[in-house]
């Protein structure tokens, strides 16, 4: 059975260079989405309040996609800036919606915006702190589990650039990873530590077993994390 278990892990890994932006976008215009939810993230739903945030507050959501838990977040009155490298993705955001969006072009980015959504098109790490103004939040559910090590050291260090005073609500994943190009990135909590520790005081709201696996693997577990700007 372990022989098993590890040959079907194997076999569910995702070929292709994640570092690369067109390894996104390729998966987009697939339609190799798995990580898009058709469900608010319950992990969000269960822990946001652990943010303290204000009525209308402004929220950033990066790599966001055309994610529910964007439309659930503008639904709870939050003001929300996202950005995604894929602008299919962000097209089809606003179409559910089904809200024309002004666009426009904005340093490095194109902007979709319209009432309390914005989303700029293309990549985080061209980002500025002046395009994004003053947030008062991160959520990420589906940006650092997607990069490698190297990417994911370098987005830590860029939201902590980007929003200096932002507390963050992040939720991962931990198990067996079948190789170093499969999604999702299996993130320990001593990583986490690794990444956010210098810059935040971290606090780990849960640690769910999953009992069906992540991609068939096991041990699994789902992470929530609410971190504290020191």
């Amino acid at each position: 059975m372990a022989r098993f278990k590890e040959a079907h892990c194997a076999l569910l890994s995702i070929t292709g260079d994640i570092m690369e932006p067109q390894y996104w976008l390729s998966r987009w215009q697939t339609g190799d989405i798995g990580f898009d939810q058709a469900q608010p993230n319950t992990n969000l739903v269960t822990y946001l309040s652990a943010l303290d945030l204000r009525d209308g507050a402004h929220i950033f959501v990066p790599l966001c996609g055309k994610s529910i838990d964007v439309i659930w977040l503008l639904e709870q009155g939050f003001e929300i800036t996202g950005v995604e490298l894929s602008q299919s993705a962000v097209q089809s955001l606003f179409a559910g919606l089904e809200i024309e969006p002004t666009v426009e072009k904005n340093g490095d980015h194109t902007c979709y915006h319209h009432g309390n959504l914005r989303i700029f098109v293309g990549d985080i790490f061209d980002l500025t702190a002046q395009q994004l103004g003053e947030v008062s939040a991160i959520y990420d559910r589906a940006a650092l589990v997607a990069l490698p090590y190297d990417l994911r050291v370098k987005y830590a260090n860029k939201l902590c650039e980007l929003c200096p005073i932002a507390n963050q609500l992040v939720v991962t994943v931990e198990y067996p990873q079948p190789d170093a190009d499969s999604t999702p990135q299996s993130i320990t909590h001593d990583h986490m530590n690794e990444l956010y520790a210098h810059q935040y005081d971290l606090d780990l709201l849960a640690n769910k077993g999953v009992s069906e696996g992540i991609k068939g693997c096991h041990p699994a577990f789902n992470a929530t994390w609410h971190l504290v700007r020191k």
